[in-house]
């Protein structure tokens, strides 16, 4: 597990104090319950957008990927999912991957 910085934590605050920011401001306007659903709500958003390995691009692409392949015949929904949540080569996967093409092609050659 990573260890947490003082710079993620300041990260975590910032994110998370600008997503709630739209629903203080409504709350202190008008003070109903749906503000402050949505200052709850906003300060999940931007509390979940700092977290390491988190982004919007990942988030957005997750989002496109379930609609379209919930919309699209169950055939095509694991290829669809695949395209645009498929996993990406991590730095841990890349080893993996490398030492098990090591490990395939020593067993076939003996």
């Amino acid at each position: 597990m990573a260890k947490i910085t003082g710079k993620q934590i300041i990260k975590s605050v910032l994110f998370t104090a600008a997503g709630a920011a739209p629903g203080v401001i409504w709350i202190i306007n008008a003070g109903t319950t749906q503000s402050i659903v949505i200052a709850c709500l906003g300060a999940a958003v931007g509390f979940g957008l700092s977290l390491p390995g988190v982004s919007a691009a990942r988030v957005a692409g997750g989002t496109v990927g379930v609609i379209a392949a919930r919309n699209a015949p169950l055939s095509m929904q694991d290829k669809i999912l695949d395209t645009f949540i498929g996993e990406g080569e991590t730095p841990e996967n890349e080893q993996e991957s490398e030492e098990n093409q090591r490990g395939d092609s020593a067993g076939s050659t003996a």
